[in-house]
C-alpha cells in the first residue's frame, strides 16, 4: 500500500466514483489514517454541487464541537479551498 495522495489519485477515484458513493466517502472522512481523510475530501471537492455541500456541512458540525478535529478539519479546509467547479475529463 502507497502513503500517499496526489492528483491523479484523486482524478481516478472521482472517475470511478458517483453520487451514490458518497456515503463511503464521508465515512473515509472519519478514518484515522490523514491520508485517507485528505484523499476522500479532495474526492468531495471535486463532486460539486453535492461533494462540496457534504464537506461544508461536516466542516460546520466540526467547528460547533468542544474539541476540534484539526486533521480532519484541515483535510475538508484545503479541498475546500482548491477545489473547482471543473469535472475531471472522463467523468459525468
Amino acid at each position: 500500500m502507497t502513503r500517499g495522495m496526489n492528483q491523479r489519485t484523486v482524478d481516478a477515484l472521482r472517475r470511478a466514483v458517483t453520487p451514490a458513493d458518497l456515503p463511503v466517502l464521508v465515512a473515509m472522512l472519519e478514518d484515522r489514517d490523514l491520508v485517507t481523510q485528505a484523499t476522500a475530501a479532495s474526492v468531495l471537492a471535486c463532486m460539486p454541487p453535492e461533494g462540496t455541500r457534504v464537506l461544508e456541512a461536516e466542516l460546520r458540525r466540526l467547528e460547533q464541537q468542544p474539541t476540534l478535529d484539526f486533521s480532519k478539519f484541515d483535510a475538508i479546509r484545503t479541498a475546500l479551498k482548491h477545489a473547482t467547479d471543473v469535472a475531471v475529463p472522463g467523468t459525468p
